[in-house]
């Protein structure tokens, strides 16, 4: 097992280190810029029996075997710059492993580090997470990159004591399915809100149909298992559909139904 600290405090950072931790990872220093959030996630590892301190000073946690990286996009070079500083300043000379959790944040943002003789790495897990839902990492995918050896062996450790499934990939391939889950999940739940506000006070009601939408469409194929007006080329239903949405004042939604509608038959492969 592996000794951490977690640079950031968000969501990220707050279910990762409580499921490392909770398959027996040691969690040392949570390091955040805002002292309340990083206080706050402390005293949930220390419920569960962590010993894990706050600190907002990045020399403190340099003599870490691990640093994960768990902060916003745009702030992991600014991050990066400062752990090389603080590594290339510090009176003892430390070479963690450190590792960024970003989907769509090119592995070179962490070149810098190799001055410092750090092996680096990322460690990106493919699923939306926040706070207030627990997750079970043993049903999360991790996308795993590094150029260095003993920072694989590293990436395949955490994995497997998360009882994940991984896979190592360039930061090319760790974009494309990043964005392939904006489209799979983010755009999903745009469409989702539309049909909450078409459906009113019934929207449960397409609990059913969505949810075996989605599992025939990961089974077989996507195209494959469309339904509906526009792919039969049924203009009376689709036309009933635009009235309504034009008689219910929705702009949006209307818009959208003609867009998709347009697509579907020429994306749908006879």
């Amino acid at each position: 097992m592996y000794s951490f600290s977690i640079i950031g405090a968000g969501n990220m950072a707050f279910r990762l280190s409580l499921s490392l931790l909770e398959v027996g990872h040691k969690i040392e220093w949570i390091c955040d810029r805002t002292p309340k959030n990083g206080e706050k996630l402390v005293k949930a590892l220390s419920g569960n029996g962590s010993s894990a301190r706050f600190t907002s000073s990045l020399e403190e946690i340099l003599a870490s075997e691990i640093i994960i990286i768990a902060v916003s996009d745009d702030a992991i070079p600014q991050i990066v710059e400062r752990l090389h500083s603080a590594l290339t300043d510090a009176p003892e000379k430390h070479s963690p492993a450190i590792f960024h959790t970003s989907g769509a944040t090119d592995i070179d943002v962490l070149s810098p580090l190799k001055n410092d003789n750090c092996e680096y790495g990322v460690l990106y897990p493919l699923m939306s997470l926040s706070k207030g839902k627990n997750i079970n990492f043993s049903e999360v995918p991790f996308l795993l990159e590094t150029p260095f050896e003993k920072a694989e062996k590293i990436l395949t450790g955490i994995a497997v004591s998360l009882k994940a499934e991984y896979l190592f990939c360039d930061s090319q391939k760790r974009l494309r399915m990043h964005c392939a889950a904006v489209f799979s999940c983010n755009f999903t739940n745009y469409m989702l809100s539309l049909a909450y506000e078409v459906a009113g006070d019934k929207a449960t009601f397409l609990i059913p149909s969505t949810i075996e939408t989605v599992r025939k469409a990961f089974m077989i194929h996507p195209d494959k298992m469309q339904t509906g007006p526009a792919l039969r080329g049924d203009k009376s239903t689709m036309l009933k559909h635009l009235e309504l949405l034009r008689s219910l004042g929705m702009n949006e939604e209307e818009e959208i139904y003609k867009i998709i509608s347009d697509r579907i038959p020429g994306r749908v492969k006879k």
